[in-house]
């Protein structure tokens, strides 16, 4: 690895562009033109912050600097930046590029399908095994760095997103009718289909279309998840509080329906029970309720 100051023109930063590793996230456009404006205007400075270039066999590809090299061209100005070569190609899991990179960079970086809702579903993962919780961190700590929970979604986890693409519609509509978001629904299906695949798709189909022969229970849960949604428009609560609920009353409905407790008709007395036990348990503080595991 060596670092060099280098004076870089808007032709050197079109070539340094073609070396950019595959899959890069998505350009910030506003962030390009902040810093194109700087450098225009002369109040650019050279500091510690440096355009890093990994190993990949012989060659080096830009894995750090896309929206300053970007910002070189938008400016038509030459610029003076550190310049870092042999980066271990490893490292690049743990790039920030100055916008930090997200889970879903990484997803998306990685080339995987629906990386949007796979990295989120890969991160609750990773909170729930690694801290305990899985709406918010709460191990030891600062949250982890995306790129290493992203790492860790991907090497033990490498089905999330094929599963979760096959049942894509079904999440979008279980969305768009308000039961609560695709990603609720992501998370509790990739744990439920490990469990029992035909049952997970009879439960989510329902939930989503709210067609088919379905036991009572299920039809009591997407009744609840409906009411709860036109009650959220005249009395919202925050979203952890809402997230909480929503995949709690997923989860305990498996479960239950898993148990062979198909004829629940009332739902919401099922969830009132839970809710009076985690108000409890939490002091009313949505995110700090903890999840129920499908079983």
């Amino acid at each position: 690895m060596h670092l060099k100051v280098e004076t870089i023109t808007p032709k050197t930063a079109k070539e340094y562009l073609e070396t950019n590793v595959d899959h890069q996230r998505h350009v910030f456009h506003k962030k390009v033109s902040t810093y194109a404006g700087m450098m225009a205007n002369g109040e650019w400075r050279l500091d510690g912050q440096a355009i890093k270039f990994a190993k990949n066999g012989r060659a080096n590809v830009l894995v750090d600097g896309q929206h300053r090299l970007l910002a070189i061209i938008e400016s038509k100005k030459p610029i003076e930046m550190a310049v870092i070569r042999g980066l271990d190609k490893d490292s690049f899991w743990t790039q920030d590029q100055g916008v930090q990179r997200t889970v879903e960079n990484y997803y998306q970086i990685a080339g995987e399908p629906y990386g949007k809702v796979a990295s989120q579903v890969a991160k609750w993962l990773y909170y729930r095994e690694n801290g305990g919780h899985v709406l918010a961190w709460k191990g030891e700590g600062t949250a982890p760095n995306p790129g290493l929970v992203a790492k860790w979604g991907l090497k033990k986890y490498p089905d999330i997103p094929a599963k979760l693409h096959a049942v894509s519609d079904l999440l979008a509509q279980f969305s768009r009718k308000g039961l609560g978001t695709r990603n609720h629904l992501a998370y509790c299906y990739y744990s439920w289909q490990k469990l029992d695949a035909i049952l997970a798709y009879k439960v989510a189909d329902y939930l989503a279309t709210g067609e088919g022969n379905v036991p009572t229970t299920i039809i009591s849960l997407r009744e609840y998840l409906i009411a709860e949604s036109q009650k959220q428009k005249t009395v919202p609560v925050p979203g952890s509080a809402r997230g909480a609920k929503v995949m709690n009353a997923l989860n305990i409905g498996w479960n239950r329906i898993r148990a062979k407790s198909n004829n629940i008709r009332r739902f919401a007395r099922v969830m009132t029970e839970y809710d009076k036990a985690a108000a409890k348990y939490s002091g009313g503080g949505g995110v700090h309720i903890p999840i129920v595991v499908a079983e």
